[in-house]
């Protein structure tokens, strides 16, 4: 039985995408201090870590994903709607929104999304 908290650092230092059991986890926008999309099983089409870019430009990470029909996008805030049930490959998962904070990295501030998996 999956029982899991994961935080997502939204940084150039951190991924914005984690593994949760059998599935991944990706927030994206819209998100504030109050909400947050999380987008459960993309299909991650492009990852690469430190990538070559154009221009002389640093970048630290990117990505490429898609949805599929086994993507879910879920939308929590932290007053109202802080969890939901997914289904997954025969499975219920309940994803519950824990906390919504700011981290700060090398001096900047950067927002982190902190869930609590659950397989029911």
């Amino acid at each position: 039985m999956l029982a899991q908290t994961v935080k997502i650092i939204l940084s150039p230092f951190n991924p914005n995408i984690e593994v949760v059991g059998p599935m991944v986890f990706d927030v994206r926008s819209p998100y504030s201090d109050k909400s947050v999309t999380l987008v459960v099983n993309p299909n991650i089409i492009q990852y690469e870590d430190k990538p070559l870019s154009p221009y002389g430009v640093k970048i630290r990470q990117s990505m490429a994903s898609q949805n599929t029909d086994q993507t879910r996008i879920i939308h929590l805030d932290i007053k109202s709607n802080t969890e939901e049930v997914i289904y997954f490959k025969e499975n219920k998962y309940k994803v519950k929104l824990l906390n919504i904070g700011n981290e700060n990295i090398q001096g900047q501030n950067f927002p982190f999304f902190e869930f609590y998996v659950e397989e029911l």
